[in-house]
């Protein structure tokens, strides 16, 4: 679902092809030489994790509405998105120490 919801938007506006590996996700301010880095530290989350932080941040979708998407419960995708968010900041911490 989060695929379609990607490439909804990328047919919407042409851009080159986001750190989730689904075109039109990643927002041009982010690409570039940070893209690289949030690239990386993105392949190393889970899919669901990688799919919470779609919906949420880059779709822009309400906690109630991610959770029905991914079948969960909305505290359930408030939890995943949260240590998915932790894990992003410490490998991107991580890479930027190396």
């Amino acid at each position: 679902m989060v695929s379609n919801l990607c490439a909804n938007e990328h047919r919407r506006s042409s851009s080159t092809e986001g750190p989730l590996g689904m075109d039109g996700c990643l927002d041009e301010s982010v690409q570039g030489s940070a893209g690289v880095g949030i690239e990386r530290a993105l392949a190393t989350l889970s899919a669901g994790e990688r799919e919470v932080i779609a919906l949420r941040i880059l779709l822009d979708l309400e906690i109630e509405t991610a959770a029905r998407v991914l079948g969960i419960s909305s505290t359930a995708c408030t939890t995943r998105l949260s240590r998915a968010l932790k894990k992003l900041e410490e490998r991107m911490s991580a890479d930027v120490a190396a």
